[in-house]
């Protein structure tokens, strides 16, 4: 994989779905379960912020409740698929009849998403309250905002992209390897930037299925339903969550792979290894490019 090309990492899961038809037939159809029973629960358990009138403490603190209840099923629910693909993606290695369980590419890859998340969160707290500060000593510099915003967004996918790696890396070698991701990412920005453009306009595409679909089915569209909720209103049953994350689950399947393809194709490219199975990625996407030219 010296020579990277976006396109190929986009649809890394095709090459080894070829390579490997039976383990990647068995692991989408878990993902595609685990992700449908698992927005479900989220839809369910969706926290909703303190009506008009209620009280401010006991609504905020079952408010926050809630939010602590979906973190850790949103951690779990990534980490499991995330790492089974990973170890098919990046070893052709199999998971099983039953491919997801917590071991060490796991654990790697929650330690990783943790840290960046955690790093992240601790910088936006310091850079909002040295704009405060300065805002407040200096009140002329609140004009800068129109400035740091912009910098500050290029600064995070920047960043975002030169980690894109990070999480996979981390699994696959199991060590934390966010620095190395950093420094062997140098010069690939362009290259890794082009391949989550291809990804997110297969989400909008995606997304606007979605919503052709809601304007002529009602039952796939639960916009209305949820508005409600947040004001107030009543929580949709499992009648009408059911349509909505079946299709949904179709729709974003494919969206998802493309994203664990690009994760695991830089992860292969910069991790300097030569064996048989990079080898037999590198033969199937020659001849995949064979066949189209």
């Amino acid at each position: 994989m010296k020579d990277i090309n976006p396109m190929n990492a986009v649809a890394l899961f095709l090459v080894v779905g070829k390579l490997r038809p039976n383990s990647t037939t068995v692991l989408a159809g878990w993902t595609f379960v685990w992700f449908f029973l698992v927005s479900l629960l989220q839809l369910t358990l969706q926290p909703v912020p303190p009506a008009p009138g209620a009280e401010v403490g006991p609504a905020m603190a079952s408010y926050f409740a809630s939010l602590a209840v979906m973190l850790p099923i949103g951690l779990i629910s990534w980490a499991l698929p995330f790492a089974a693909w990973m170890r098919l993606l990046t070893t052709g290695q199999g998971n099983g009849l039953i491919p997801f369980r917590f071991g060490a590419e796991e654990f790697w890859a929650l330690a990783v998403l943790l840290a960046l998340f955690a790093t992240y969160l601790v910088a936006m707290v310091v850079v909002t309250v040295i704009a405060v500060v300065l805002v407040s000593l200096v009140p002329l510099l609140a004009f800068l905002g129109i400035f740091v915003v912009p910098a500050v967004t290029v600064a995070v996918v920047y960043i975002g992209l030169r980690l894109t790696p990070a999480a996979a890396l981390s699994a696959m070698t199991h060590r934390f390897a966010i620095t190395a991701t950093w420094q062997a990412m140098k010069g690939r920005i362009g290259s890794v930037l082009m391949a989550w453009l291809v990804v997110v306009a297969a989400m909008i595409a995606a997304s606007i299925v979605m919503m052709a679909l809601g304007l002529v089915i009602p039952s796939f569209n639960l916009q209305q339903e949820m508005m409600q909720m947040l004001t107030g209103g009543p929580r949709p049953g499992l009648a009408q969550l059911l349509p909505f994350a079946f299709v949904n689950m179709v729709l974003s399947l494919p969206v998802t792979l493309m994203g664990y393809s690009v994760t695991a194709y830089y992860a292969m490219a910069i991790s300097g290894r030569d064996d048989d199975w990079m080898r037999a990625i590198a033969e199937a996407e020659a001849q995949a490019e064979g066949g189209v030219g």
